[in-house]
């Protein structure tokens, strides 16, 4: 489904919300919309200036823990851990 603004004005330093519901089909915590960002074309300080959600934003930037770093958090969430007397 496209979602189409005709025009919205923003001023520096504004902030842009995007507020989504996938309504039934919701799986998780997932973001399935990648949103485009373009500014008008009568804009003369930025002709053609665009923004999109796949190209300009990273992936995921975690780094996965190692064998070692995931056996201490198994052991620290273990039963024996939570009540040491």
């Amino acid at each position: 489904m496209d979602l189409n603004v005709a025009t919205l004005a923003v001023e520096a330093g504004e902030t842009i919300d995007f507020v989504v519901d996938i309504g039934d089909g919701l799986n998780s915590d997932q973001f399935l919309w990648k949103i485009d960002l373009k500014v008008a074309p009568e804009d003369p300080e930025r002709p053609g200036k665009a923004w999109n959600a796949d190209s300009d934003f990273p992936v995921d930037q975690t780094t996965p823990l190692t064998a070692w770093e995931q056996l201490a958090q198994a052991l620290l969430c273990s039963n024996e851990f939570l009540f040491v007397d």
